[in-house]
C-alpha cells in the first residue's frame, strides 16, 4: 500500500507506486536466491502498464527489480528474469503477433546485436513471464522451450494465426485457436494469478457474506 506516502492525487493506481517507483525495498521473505533482471526495450511503460488484468507482468517485474533478490552480478545470479509488458505494448501500442516474434528472436537467437548476453549458456535458468492467455512469442518452441515461464494459464491458447482474433472473428476463434496442454511443463514452469487491483479487491471486500 501507499502508506508513508504523501501523493497530490490519490488513485486507483496509487497504492502500487512505492513498488512501482522503488520506493520501499521488497524483501526475499528469507529466501537467498538471486535473480539478474535484464533490461528490455518493451519494459519501460512502467505507470502506464500496471493497470488491469495484465498488470502482472508489470509488478512482478518491478518487485525483483526492487528487492533484496536481485543481483547486478550475473555470476552469482540463480535465474535471469527477462522482463517484457508483452500484453501492453500489443493492446496498447497496436503491436501484432509478428512484431513480438521479431523482438523476442532478438533477445534470444545468438550473435544478434540486442540478444541476451547470458542466455545462450544458461537458457534454463531464464525466466520469462506470460500475463495473457497466450505466450506472446509465436516462435517460443524454437527458442525458449527449456527457459522457465511464470504464466497466469496452465494451459494457454496457441494458435495458427496469432492475429486472427477479434470481436468481428470471435465465433471462428475455434478454427485457429486451441488449448495447449503441453505447452505448459509444471517440473519447470510455475502458475501465476493475474492481476486484480485494489479497488476490485475493495469491492469484493464490501460484499463478501460470512462463512
Amino acid at each position: 500500500d501507499a502508506d508513508g506516502f504523501s501523493w497530490g492525487l490519490e488513485s486507483h493506481q496509487s497504492r502500487g507506486y512505492p513498488l512501482l517507483l522503488g520506493l520501499r525495498p521488497q524483501s526475499c521473505f528469507g529466501s537467498n536466491i538471486k535473480v539478474y533482471v535484464y533490461d528490455t526495450d518493451f519494459a519501460k511503460r512502467v505507470l502506464g502498464c500496471s493497470q488491469g488484468m495484465f498488470a502482472s507482468e508489470v509488478f512482478v517485474h518491478r518487485f525483483l527489480l526492487h528487492s533484496e533478490c536481485r543481483t547486478e552480478d550475473p555470476a552469482e545470479a540463480d535465474f535471469f528474469f527477462v522482463p517484457v509488458y508483452a500484453a501492453c505494448v500489443m493492446t496498447k501500442e497496436g503491436k501484432l503477433a509478428g512484431d513480438m516474434d521479431t523482438f523476442y528472436k532478438g533477445l534470444t537467437v545468438e550473435g544478434l546485436p540486442t540478444a541476451l548476453p547470458y542466455f545462450a549458456d544458461r537458457r534454463a535458468d531464464h525466466i520469462f513471464l506470460w500475463s495473457s492467455e497466450t505466450y506472446d512469442f509465436p516462435s517460443w518452441r524454437e527458442h525458449i522451450h527449456t527457459s522457465i515461464f511464470l504464466s497466469v494459464e496452465a494451459r494457454p491458447i496457441e494458435c495458427s494465426d496469432f492475429d486472427f482474433f477479434s470481436e468481428e472473428t470471435a465465433p471462428n476463434f475455434g478454427a485457429s485457436c486451441w488449448h495447449c496442454p503441453w505447452c505448459f511443463s509444471p517440473w519447470k514452469d510455475a502458475v501465476i494469478p493475474g492481476f486484480v487491483e485494489k479497488w476490485s479487491i475493495e469491492k469484493m471486500h464490501a460484499v463478501e457474506r460470512p462463512s
